[in-house]
């Protein structure tokens, strides 16, 4: 099963979520939910908290298994040498990246935060960003090579979509991931708040570095229009020109199998009209050529 992209961002928003808010959620982790009655967003807040505890665990277990399953279908069957297997495959292996880097952050639900430490704090926030924006743009690779295939299908017999390529774009497309986003390598750290949990327990906990919060924030605009808006505007964009094609050809095919209506007239059965009888094309060409005449369209 590979994850739609609304289930990617929402994934993303909710590891985000934990990973910048836990120094304000330490009740939170210990299984309490104490906000203030007076503050507008505590409905908000209790329903992704909830959503956090109880809905995101069901979508990681179901994406592995889905996500594994998919990734053997596409790379140990025969359709592993299709360009467009490939893709899929990459998809897999991307999305289960992103959903053990969700696990990780979940983790901090059940008080179990293994990755509060230096060097596993940065890599987990890391790789959500790479992770997800690599599920994406798989998505978009695959979306351009259905395009080709459907709207140029001479090109993609001819060499333009295969097996080979496809790993080069990958590759690459993994390779740009890993670069772009290394600034949040720098740009989190683990620190501990000394003001403690309701129990005085004083526990380190991942964040953004103050000093880069405006950078970060920044970054995330950024990021949501790579890896959400222009995307989406991308698979849209396309799959409406594949519609478009697909329906134009399907007219097309309608009007080459639909019954010509065309009347013809001969010399010698001048003001005799043969509309009673259909002509087969060897014979029609043979009547035309004799009488050195084309047919008349009435």
């Amino acid at each position: 099963m590979n994850m739609s992209q609304s289930t990617v961002a929402m994934m993303e928003f909710g590891a985000i979520f934990r990973l910048t808010s836990t120094a304000n959620s330490s009740n939170a982790t210990a299984g309490i939910v104490d906000f203030d009655a007076d503050d507008d967003r505590t409905l908000m807040r209790w329903v992704v908290y909830n959503m956090d505890l109880y809905l995101v665990p069901v979508i990681i277990v179901v994406g592995v298994v889905g996500n594994g399953i998919s990734f053997c279908v596409f790379l140990l069957t025969p359709i592993r040498l299709l360009s467009s297997s490939v893709y899929l495959a990459a998809l897999s292996v991307s999305d289960n990246g992103f959903l053990f880097c969700v696990f990780g952050g979940w983790l901090v639900n059940v008080d179990v935060s293994f990755y509060q430490h230096q060097g596993l704090c940065q890599t987990f926030i890391y790789l959500t960003y790479v992770f997800g924006f690599l599920s994406v743009w798989y998505v978009v690779c695959f979306t351009v090579e259905r395009y080709i295939a459907v709207c140029f299908p001479f090109r993609r017999r001819s060499g333009m979509c295969t097996a080979r390529r496809a790993k080069i774009v990958v590759s690459l497309m993994a390779v740009f991931a890993l670069l772009a986003y290394n600034p949040m390598l720098w740009a989190s750290t683990v620190t501990v708040d000394e003001s403690g949990d309701v129990d005085g327990n004083v526990e380190p906990f991942c964040h953004i570095v103050p000093q880069h919060q405006s950078l970060v924030e920044v970054f995330n605009y950024v990021d949501t229009v790579v890896t959400l808006i222009l995307p989406s505007a991308i698979i849209i964009i396309i799959n409406t020109m594949i519609v478009h094609h697909l329906v134009r050809l399907h007219n097309r095919s309608k009007e080459v199998s639909r019954p010509s209506r065309t009347l013809t007239a001969y010399p010698p059965f001048r003001g005799v009209v043969c509309a009673g009888k259909w002509l087969s094309n060897p014979i029609e060409r043979w009547i035309e050529h004799y009488y050195a005449v084309s047919p008349v369209q009435f």
